[in-house]
């Protein structure tokens, strides 16, 4: 349950933003579309980054792979319409942001990872709430207030709908001292 609802509120704020920016076909700036891809591959590496340091705490290698995967393919996908730099802004943004992500929750309490990843995973719908809200400001522009009450009650929804996460089994804790030592 905990994986599936995750994926899914990702999912949906990715699609939205790639509704959004295939809607919209009025030219902006390069450094526009560079901040943008930045920022998104930014938001998604590190919640998914932190979504697989909470999935697998016993294995830093594990969670930081699965991470810089989709970290740097959700910063690669977003990019590729633009231009090649953003591509590459893109996917090191992802993979950077996936493995501050994996290793923060890999090394933080599990209660504490989750109440983490909430704040990350709201931080995501706020960005791409934003991001909606800047590719079809035509349309926002008469909803202006529709939009701020309809964001406050998807976030207030995904505070009280957050799963807990899977229960970790504690790791024995393994002496480092040598032989020298004592």
């Amino acid at each position: 349950m905990y994986i599936l609802y995750i994926s899914l509120v990702l999912l949906i704020c990715y699609a939205a933003i790639h509704l959004a920016v295939f809607y919209k076909k009025e030219e902006r700036s390069m450094m526009d579309h560079m901040m943008t891809t930045m920022q998104i591959s930014m938001c998604f590496g590190l919640s998914l980054g932190l979504f697989f340091g909470i999935l697998y705490p016993e294995t830093l290698y594990l969670a930081t792979l699965f991470a810089i995967l989709f970290g740097g393919f959700a910063g690669l996908l977003y990019g590729i319409r633009f231009s090649y730099l953003t591509v590459l802004e893109g996917f090191f943004s992802g993979v950077m942001a996936a493995m501050m992500g994996a290793m923060l929750g890999v090394m933080i309490p599990l209660d504490k990872a989750n109440l983490l990843l909430w704040i990350f995973i709201a931080l995501t719908i706020v960005s791409c709430l934003m991001i909606v809200r800047q590719y079809l400001d035509h349309l926002f522009d008469r909803f202006h207030v529709l939009f701020i009450v309809s964001s406050c009650v998807l976030l207030f929804a995904l505070f009280f709908t957050f799963p807990n996460p899977p229960e970790k089994a504690p790791a024995p804790h393994a002496d480092h001292t040598s032989e020298i030592c004592k």
